[in-house]
């Protein structure tokens, strides 16, 4: 399986979605399944970490898979922020804010994990 989605911390308060290998749209639609779940197991705010160090993703279909993300962030996802996305990812993420806006509305690229968790 190229993702494995995790909660990070002992408090709940953190869901990592980490991606490995190839990763299909399919994929990302299971991850976003998986965290929507994890995250509805609480009411506390939590923040989502997407490392995509390891990933090699084909684009197609990206603005939809955005769309479908948009439509399952639950009501306590807080921060999105996006580990090793390069500039055309990055790109991507700003443009689908205007179709996904509750899933880009707190959306952080960052370069490392460390990174990740000083934003948080």
């Amino acid at each position: 399986m190229p993702y494995q989605v995790t909660w990070v911390d002992e408090e709940k308060t953190i869901v990592a979605q980490t991606y490995t290998g190839k990763v299909l749209i399919e994929d990302y639609y299971h991850a976003v399944d998986e965290s929507a779940t994890l995250l509805s197991s609480v009411e506390h705010p939590v923040d989502l970490i997407m490392d995509a160090t390891e990933a090699h993703t084909d684009m197609k279909g990206f603005l939809t898979a955005a769309s479908y993300a948009n439509k399952k962030v639950p009501e306590n996802q807080r921060l999105v922020i996006v580990i090793g996305a390069n500039r055309f990812v990055q790109t991507m993420g700003k443009i689908a804010g205007t179709i996904a806006p509750k899933a880009t509305e707190n959306l952080y690229f960052v370069d490392t994990l460390e990174d990740a968790h000083r934003v948080i």
